[in-house]
C-alpha cells in the first residue's frame, strides 16, 4: 500500500468529520465501553461523542468517558485529521521543520508525534521478531 499524497489525503479526508467515519468504519474507536464504578455495558453517544453511564447506582453515574480512550488518539486535544496529517508527512519522511511549516504546529508537537510514530514501528517489529 502506498502513501497518498498530500492531495489525494485531502480530497478523501477533506474534514474531521469524514476522518471520524473512516476511523468508525474501521473499528478504530469502541461503540460499547464497561462502566469503570459499575461495569455496565455502556455505548456511545453518537452525537457527543462520548461514553456515559446512566445507572442510578453507579457512583460513576454522569461521568463522560471520551471515545479515544483506549486508542492511539486518546490523550491528544489535535483533532484526528490533525494526527493522521502529521503520521502522513511522517511516512512520507517530510522533516520536522517542514511538517511544522505545512501544519502550523509547535515543533514541541511535532516532534512528540515523529518520536510516538517512531517507538510504534520499534515496538511493532520487536513484536513480529518473537
Amino acid at each position: 500500500m502506498s502513501i497518498p499524497t498530500i492531495q489525494a489525503f485531502a480530497l478523501k479526508f477533506p474534514n474531521e468529520s469524514c476522518i471520524r467515519e473512516y476511523l468508525d468504519s474501521n473499528n478504530v474507536f469502541y461503540t460499547t465501553y464497561y462502566c469503570e464504578g459499575c461495569g455496565q455495558e455502556i455505548r456511545r453517544n453518537q452525537r457527543s461523542d462520548y461514553f456515559m453511564c446512566n445507572s442510578r447506582s453507579c457512583n460513576k453515574r454522569g461521568t463522560r468517558i471520551s471515545y479515544r480512550r483506549g486508542t492511539f488518539f486518546f490523550g491528544s486535544s489535535l483533532p484526528c485529521i490533525d494526527i493522521l496529517r502529521i503520521a502522513q508527512l511522517w511516512l512520507s519522511k517530510v522533516s520536522v521543520t517542514s511538517t511544522i511549516a505545512l501544519t502550523g504546529h509547535s515543533s514541541q508537537t511535532i516532534c512528540a508525534y515523529y518520536q510516538h510514530f517512531r517507538q510504534l514501528v520499534s515496538s511493532a517489529l520487536k513484536e513480529e521478531d518473537q
